[in-house]
C-alpha cells in the first residue's frame, strides 16, 4: 500500500477521472474540466481549492495543509458521477458506485485487493513491510525540483497504487488480481517488489495477459544472486 504523507508522491498518484467529478473553484463553481490548474495533467492539485474536499477528518494521514489522493477518496468515495456533466448526482455514505464501469467501485486512486476496498493505504502489520510499497514507488516516480528527498527514475510519470497483501510476501492470486487490474486500467509498467507464497496457474496467466497487452513487468528476484524460483519474477515475461 501507500503512505499518503509522502510528499514526493503526492502529485504523482494516478487518478481515475471516470470516478471523479470536475473539480471546483473555491467559490463552488465548476472548473468545467479536470485540469483545473491548467498544467496539462490531472492530479490532486486540481482539487486543492475545491470546497467539497476536507483536510480534516478521522484517519487522515496526509501532510497538514496539502491535499492528497486520500482526501479525494474520503470526499468522493461514496459518490455517483453523472457521465454527461461530470457532476455529482448523489453521495450516499457506505454506498459505492462503479462510475467508470471497470468493475471496481469508486476506485479513485487504485485498489486494495487485500481488504477489497478503494483505499490502498499502507496498513501493514508486519514491521519490515511497513511503507515498502511507498519506498518502491519513490524509487520509480518521485518528483524532483521540490527541494526535498531524491528523484525517481521517471519523475514525469504517475503511479497507480495497488495493494495486494499485508506484507511483501503475498498471496499469488491476489497479486495476479493486481496484475490484471493494472493492465486493464492503463498501466504501462508494473513494479512488484514482492515474492508470492506459491505459484498458481492464474498468476502465470495474469503475467501472460499483461505481456500480451504490452505491459512491462519488473518483479523482485529476492534481490539475491541465487537460483531461487521467486514468483512472479520466475515467469517468462518478467524482468528481474
Amino acid at each position: 500500500g501507500f503512505d499518503w504523507s509522502e510528499r514526493g508522491l503526492r502529485d504523482q498518484i494516478h487518478l481515475s477521472a471516470g470516478e471523479l467529478p470536475y473539480p471546483e473553484h473555491s467559490n463552488g463553481s465548476s472548473c468545467g474540466t479536470y485540469d483545473c490548474d491548467g498544467n496539462g495533467v490531472l492530479n490532486v492539485d486540481d482539487y486543492a481549492a475545491d470546497p467539497r474536499v476536507s483536510l480534516s477528518y478521522s484517519g487522515r494521514t496526509g501532510p497538514g495543509s496539502l491535499i492528497t489522493a486520500q482526501d479525494l477518496i474520503h470526499a468522493f468515495g461514496d459518490c455517483q458521477i453523472d457521465p454527461s456533466s461530470h457532476l455529482i448526482s448523489q453521495c450516499t455514505a457506505g454506498q459505492h458506485f462503479d462510475n467508470d464501469g471497470n468493475g471496481y467501485a469508486n476506485d479513485i486512486a487504485g485498489w486494495n485487493f487485500f481488504d477489497n476496498t478503494n483505499d490502498p493505504t499502507d496498513t501493514s502489520s508486519y514491521f519490515a513491510a511497513h511503507h515498502h510499497g511507498t519506498g518502491r514507488a519513490l524509487d520509480a516516480v518521485e518528483q524532483g525540483n521540490d527541494e526535498q528527498g531524491s528523484i525517481g527514475v521517471c519523475p514525469r510519470c504517475q503511479v497507480m497504487p495497488v495493494r495486494t497483501w499485508d506484507t511483501f510476501v503475498s498471496d499469488a492470486n491476489d497479486f495476479a488480481l493486481g496484475i490484471t487490474y493494472a493492465t486493464d486500467n492503463g498501466a504501462k509498467v508494473i513494479e512488484g517488489a514482492n515474492g508470492s507464497l506459491y505459484h498458481s496457474a492464474f498468476a502465470e496467466a495474469a503475467s501472460q495477459y499483461a505481456y500480451d497487452h504490452g505491459v512491462v513487468q519488473t518483479y523482485s528476484g529476492d534481490d539475491l544472486n541465487t537460483g531461487d524460483h521467486n514468483y512472479p519474477a520466475n515467469y517468462g515475461h518478467a524482468m528481474l
